[in-house]
């Protein structure tokens, strides 16, 4: 935790694809202050996608973190340093990211709840 899909028109490059999923696990190890290798990131390339009804470059970034990590302060600067990474992508007036709150209840790792594990 925390979980990063990015779904995008655009097809990067093998390197590209790592670039930026290296930027941002390192953006949201800091942000949440957690290793790196707590970090997932999931990137989706050529999506079929349109916004407001036009079809072009278009992204959509969910992020999923737990509850006591999304302040609203955090979702502002998590979100601007995130669009500002994928701008090589897709114009930021194009980037939506989505929060999505959880809890260590919601949250299983090799068939055990995160809450009861010992």
């Amino acid at each position: 935790m925390p979980l990063v899909r990015i779904a995008t028109t655009f097809a990067p490059t093998p390197a590209q694809a790592e670039k930026v999923m290296a930027a941002v696990t390192k953006t949201l190890a800091q942000q949440f202050d957690v290793p790196e290798g707590f970090v997932h990131v999931h990137i989706m390339p050529s999506q079929l996608m349109s916004w407001g009804g036009t079809f072009g470059n278009t992204t959509v970034v969910d992020i999923r973190a737990l509850a006591d990590q999304l302040s609203d302060e955090s979702r502002v600067s998590l979100g601007a340093s995130v669009t500002s990474t994928l701008s090589e992508w897709t114009p930021p007036d194009r980037t939506e990211i989505i929060y999505q709150a959880v809890t260590l209840d919601d949250v299983v790792i090799d068939g055990t709840v995160i809450s009861k594990r010992s």
